[in-house]
């Protein structure tokens, strides 16, 4: 796993803990190469990404975007949507 941010996250060296009320952004993010084995040329060259914003509670964190499509399925459909509202 890499942390894109590092620094943001370091005083001094050394790590910050998080604290109620720090927003943070975590995440998943896959980039498929040119020629990469085993993968059709049509997927070569693209990288996705998908973020949540998080707020750090008490007692763990609340995911602040929750609501916004993030599956395959869920995507698809505010497409659909999308198009056929020729937006």
């Amino acid at each position: 796993m890499e942390m894109t941010n590092e620094k943001i996250f370091t005083i001094k060296g050394k790590f910050r803990v998080f604290e109620p009320g720090m927003i943070i952004t975590p995440d998943t993010a896959v980039y498929i190469a040119e020629n990469t084995e085993d993968v059709e040329p049509k997927y070569w060259n693209i990288g996705i990404r998908i973020e949540d914003d998080a707020l750090v509670t008490e007692t763990g964190c609340e995911i602040l975007s929750s609501d916004i499509p993030k599956t395959v399925e869920e995507i698809e459909r505010c497409e659909s949507l999308k198009n056929s509202l020729d937006i």
